[in-house]
């Protein structure tokens, strides 16, 4: 199988290596030389690419592309459905028989108490920059489009603990962590492939009940970091579940974040 994956950063890089070693022929593109001499020591075929909102990808790349695959980050310009058109016009230059992964962010969800799933109902306000794209992407796409909202990442080299040690945080972090390693986020592509999952949307959200303030002082200890002091204010408790992937198929994820051991820096 032919796989094309626009936006072989971080993700889209390990995405692309373990789809090859699975047999498939995969392509990704590049903008920097950093990222293509990145590339080049991976099993990727690079191409390089600015993707914007007029870009035209190379017929050698689009034909006969069986799968897209879109890690590609919102793109930060004060137009917020520029992120939309740019990947609108992306897809629409793939044939009619190409299927998309696109991967979403469980921060289309509204920062408000609950748990939250796939099945939620958006309010005409609730739309943003990313929600946006996944409109338009299913407008184009149908059932040719499966989105997959993933939680933080976590894996090689990346962890919100990074960012976070040594800060104070206003509120009590009592608040569930909402996290998903890498090393899942490919296993259930390859998943939704295998079963020809389209049409779909699903969270990808580690199956973790454990409050940031336990959590992060947890990883702060592991890795001999700076202390995070937590507030007194309120934390809104906001969940994802992440288990409809589970349940509709033979996907189950292995990298709890709590045997976090990657090396950080």
């Amino acid at each position: 199988m032919k796989i094309t994956i626009i936006g072989c950063g971080w993700l889209g890089v390990q995405v692309g290596e373990y789809l090859s070693k699975q047999g498939h022929s995969t392509y990704g593109s590049y903008r920097s030389k950093s990222q293509k001499e990145k590339i080049s020591k991976t099993s990727i075929n690079g191409f390089k690419l600015d993707l914007d909102s007029k870009s035209q990808i190379s017929t050698d790349i689009v034909d006969h592309t069986d799968l897209l695959i879109l890690p590609l980050p919102p793109i930060k310009v004060e137009d917020a459905n520029y992120y939309a058109t740019v990947l609108g016009n992306c897809v629409q230059q793939f044939p009619i028989t190409t299927n998309v992964i696109f991967t979403s962010s469980i921060g289309v969800y509204p920062s408000k108490e609950g748990v939250f799933t796939e099945a939620y109902s958006f309010e005409d306000d609730e739309n943003s920059v990313v929600r946006n794209a996944e409109l338009k992407l299913q407008k184009h796409l149908e059932n040719r489009l499966t989105i997959l909202r993933l939680g933080g990442l976590i894996g090689p080299s990346r962890h919100p603990i990074k960012s976070m040690q040594g800060k104070s945080i206003s509120n009590d972090g009592k608040a569930t962590v909402n996290l998903i390693h890498s090393e899942d986020v490919y296993h259930a592509i390859n998943s939704i492939l295998i079963k020809n999952d389209f049409g779909k949307c699903y969270n990808l959200v580690f199956p973790l009940e454990l409050n940031k303030n336990i959590y992060y002082p947890s990883m702060v200890e592991k890795y001999n970091l700076l202390q995070i002091i937590f507030g007194t204010e309120k934390s809104v408790n906001r969940r994802v579940d992440g288990q409809l992937i589970c349940e509709n198929g033979d996907f189950n994820y292995v990298k709890n974040p709590i045997n976090f051991n990657e090396q950080l820096f």
